[in-house]
């Protein structure tokens, strides 16, 4: 038994943080949508979904620009690309193990909404397969029956599939300051007027914006 000793005590509890979803929308490609954000508490960062099955985020938004008091602050004025980019160069690919049972071309879909690769394996050696083409978090594949003239499989055969991207359930991370320390936190009460402005993509997905706050 190891008994630790705290001379100081311990220190007062800074608050907790509230996480809710500010603002919901369906997207129309090319349109500005300006979303105002509330002063009441600093902000620790914002989630982006941009939803809509067979395509990646930055269909849905193409543009995103954070600002403060009519742009004498801007935090963030970036591609949503760029923004999933930086999203995976700071959190690294995500990966994902699928299973199903699959006879011939099927699809396959996982909750990365950014695909990068996919390692698909038969569970029988007179199968091969093949992931042919991604879009969204689709993967579509074909099961091919091995034998003196390969063809498209027609029996019904169960498919193992290494999924490995980004943007998990189609959303993009937003941090506003350095995410373990809460005095690097956005002040928001310095600012009398703070909008989020996001720039339509091609297709019509369904968009929601939601904050995580510091509440004391």
């Amino acid at each position: 038994m190891i008994a630790n000793i705290m001379e100081d005590g311990v220190e007062g509890n800074e608050g907790f943080l509230m996480t809710k979803e500010m603002f919901s929308y369906t997207e129309v490609s090319a349109a500005v949508q300006a979303i105002p954000i509330q002063r009441d508490y600093p902000l620790r960062q914002m989630l982006i979904q941009a939803l809509k099955t067979g395509y990646n985020p930055i269909s849905s938004v193409s543009h995103l620009k954070f600002t403060c008091d009519a742009d004498k602050y801007i935090p963030y004025d970036i591609d949503m690309l760029h923004l999933l980019q930086e999203n995976v160069r700071e959190y690294g690919p995500f990966f994902q193990t699928l299973r199903k049972r699959i006879t011939g071309a099927a699809n396959i879909y996982a909750d990365l909404w950014y695909l990068l690769k996919g390692f698909l394996t038969m569970g029988t050696t007179l199968h091969t397969a093949t992931v042919l083409t991604y879009a969204g978090e689709t993967m579509g594949v074909e099961d091919v029956l091995q034998g003196a003239t390969d063809a498209v499989s027609t029996a019904e055969t169960l498919a193992d599939c290494e999924a490995m991207g980004y943007a998990p359930h189609s959303c993009a991370l937003l941090p506003l300051g350095r995410r373990d320390t809460p005095g690097d936190w956005l002040d928001l009460s310095k600012f009398g007027d703070i909008k989020l402005f996001l720039t339509g993509g091609a297709a019509a997905g369904l968009v929601n914006v939601v904050t995580q706050q510091l509440r004391k």
